[in-house]
Parts: structure tokens; C-alpha cells; sequence
């Protein structure tokens, strides 16, 4: 069936234990973020032989989904409207709202049960958090008078929206943040959730901060690279693939012809004209996967375009004589993959 992407339980497999490995001898708690892969089972059974204790995700209808005795951790920043569904099926959440953790304790109370909150410092990525060491503490000193929810950790990300990059500077940083807010509340905090694959990325080639304690990480068991797409080297980068297969072949103008507007996806397509070429149209499309994330096996293959339901390839240049029903693999990219996971129409084949 396809398209499809091919999943290698053994790589991921072997990506775990090295994540693990990497992270006990540093003192480091992992999370096993499970978003781009929708809380797959097979995936979150591999996190639980490994040893992974702690299962994070982004949506609360996949943390529904995981059936394990462990931590569950909502990883996206609380919608108001679904505290009262997050104390019934997580065990923590990351806040960086003083209004929504009063929400949270609310529902705690309700369903009689201490809930775990994480409070999100801005480091500077401009994403989730909050910016600012006066407003921070004081909304530290706030969260820490609420009954039925307890100030369990100080967190902070990296990389996800504006690239910011791990440094001593900012991890420093978020260190001092949390003794600052240790002081004002008077007693310690115990987890510092320092950030994502990019952090355990820099770790493992830096100097140990044996304050972090802490780390969310999803990308690099399934892709073996953080979210700057940079190679982690003691992993396998190999364990996820996407095959797609040719349903039309011909030799056309590199150039369209008439009069050109804006694409269904707001977009003016700029083409060079360099002759005819051989091109050969793929049944996957941005509804599945955008072509961003796409990277053809074969070198030689040049990706000119997709609609919502085709890509279109060029394979002049290729070595192989590909014909109509031949199969195109791809290297994903991050986003690749959480699209193919979400997409109903990529087929899941598990090696």
C-alpha cells in the first residue's frame, strides 16, 4: 500500500537505549515525547522496555491513548478548556499561566488529586514561557499557594519556533532562574526540564550541568538529529522512510504555458526554462507530506512541485530507467514525519 512510510522498530530500538545510556549517566530523567509519532503503541511499548518512566505528548487525545502505569506529561501549554480533562488522564503539564494553573487546581480539587505543574521560563526562543525574571517569580510565588497543584518544576525550550540554539549562557540561565525561584518560595523545586533534543544534542558534547535533571526528547530516538536537523552521531538517523509510487511518466516542457495566477496554496510558482524533462508524477501530496520534508534516496532526483494529492519529479538525470508503479523513497525530515503520521492516507508499514 502506499504511500507509506517504513517504520524500523529495531533502529528506534537501539536509538532508546543509547538516549537512555546517555542520559543516566548524567543524572538526566528522559521524557519520551511521543507527538510526531501520534502516541503510537509499538513506539511507546519501546519506550517503556527501555526504561523510559516518563511519557510526554502535545495533544491530550494522544496522551488518552497510552495505557501504561507511567508520568504522563502534556507538553503544549494547557488549553483552559481542557483542565478539567488533564487531571483526569495526565499527571503534569507544562503552565506559563497563572490564570490556567488556578483552573487546573480547580479541576485537582474536584477529582480529589495532586496535579503536577512545570512552569515555562521564556528563554529567549519566543515561544511558550514566561519572559521576564520579575514577572516569573511572581508567578512562581503564586502557583506555590494553590491547594491542589504543586510547583514541581521549572522549564524552559529551545529550537522549536525561532531556532535558538542551546549555549552555556542560557542553560546557566535557567539554572539561576530556578534557584531564584527556590528562594522566593522557600523550598526547592524539583525538576529542571531543561529542554528538548537540542539540549541532549549539546550535552553529550559539552560539560555536564548537573543541575538539569530533566530533558523532553522525541526527535532524536525516531531521526537520530535535534531540531536544527543536525546529526546526532552516536545515533541511527535511517529508522523512518517514505515510499511513493509513480503513477505518470512523460516528457514535458519545464516551462508552463499561458497565463500563471497564485496555486491553491497562495503561492506564484517561478519556473526556469531549461528544456524538456522527463517527469514523473508521485501519489502523495501536501495533504500527506509538503515536499520541504521530502529528500529522494536517489541524488539525481529533483522535486518540482505538489498539489494537495501529487508531487511532481524530475528523473532526467536519474541512472535508473524508472517506469510507471516503480517505488521513490524519501529521507523525512521532521516535519515529514508527524505529517505521515497524522495523514490517514500514508499507509504505516512496521519493519
Amino acid at each position: 500500500m502506499y504511500p507509506r512510510i517504513n517504520i524500523r522498530l529495531d533502529e528506534i530500538d537501539k536509538n532508546m537505549q543509547i538516549i537512555m545510556h546517555e542520559c543516566k549517566i548524567r543524572g538526566i530523567e528522559p521524557v519520551g515525547i511521543t507527538k510526531v509519532h501520534k502516541a503510537d503503541d509499538k513506539i511507546v511499548d519501546l519506550l517503556i522496555k527501555n526504561g523510559f518512566k516518563k511519557i510526554g505528548d502535545s495533544r491530550l487525545i494522544n496522551i488518552k491513548k497510552i495505557k501504561h502505569d507511567v508520568e504522563k506529561l502534556l507538553t503544549r501549554i494547557a488549553m483552559p478548556s481542557e483542565a478539567e480533562e488533564l487531571v483526569k488522564y495526565a499527571t503534569s503539564a507544562l503552565i506559563s499561566s497563572v490564570y490556567t494553573a488556578k483552573l487546573i487546581d480547580e479541576a485537582a480539587g474536584r477529582h480529589n488529586k495532586k496535579f503536577k505543574l512545570i512552569l515555562m521560563y521564556d528563554i529567549g526562543d519566543l515561544r511558550e514561557g514566561i519572559y521576564g525574571e520579575d514577572n516569573f517569580i511572581k508567578a512562581a510565588k503564586e502557583i506555590s499557594l494553590l491547594e491542589n497543584v504543586v510547583l514541581y518544576g521549572v522549564g524552559t525550550n529551545m529550537g522549536c519556533m525561532n531556532g535558538i540554539l542551546p549555549n552555556d549562557k542560557n542553560l546557566s540561565e535557567i539554572i539561576r532562574i530556578k534557584e531564584k525561584a527556590e528562594q522566593a518560595i522557600g523550598r526547592e523545586i524539583e525538576i529542571l526540564s531543561a529542554g528538548n533534543t537540542d539540549v541532549f544534542a549539546y550535552l553529550i558534547k559539552n560539560k555536564n550541568y548537573s543541575q538539569i535533571n530533566e530533558l523532553r526528547i522525541g526527535e532524536a530516538a525516531i531521526m537520530g538529529t535535534d531540531a536544527a536537523e543536525g546529526i546526532i552521531d552516536i545515533l541511527n538517523q535511517n529508522a523512518v522512510t517514505l515510499s511513493a509510487e509513480i503513477i505518470e511518466l512523460y516528457d514535458k516542457p519545464s516551462l508552463p504555458k499561458g497565463d500563471t495566477g497564485i496555486n491553491p496554496f497562495g503561492e506564484k510558482i517561478k519556473a526556469n526554462d531549461i528544456g524538456i524533462r522527463r517527469r514523473a508524477i508521485l501519489a502523495v501530496g501536501r495533504q500527506d507530506i509538503n515536499s520541504a520534508h521530502m529528500m529522494p534516496l536517489d541524488k539525481n532526483i529533483i522535486i518540482i512541485g505538489q498539489s494537495s494529492d501529487h508531487t511532481v519529479i524530475d528523473v532526467t538525470d536519474v541512472s535508473s530507467n524508472y517506469k510507471i508503479g516503480d517505488i521513490i523513497e524519501f529521507n523525512l525530515k521532521y516535519g515529514g514525519i508527524l505529517s505521515a503520521y497524522t495523514s490517514e492516507f500514508v499507509y504505516k508499514n512496521y519493519i
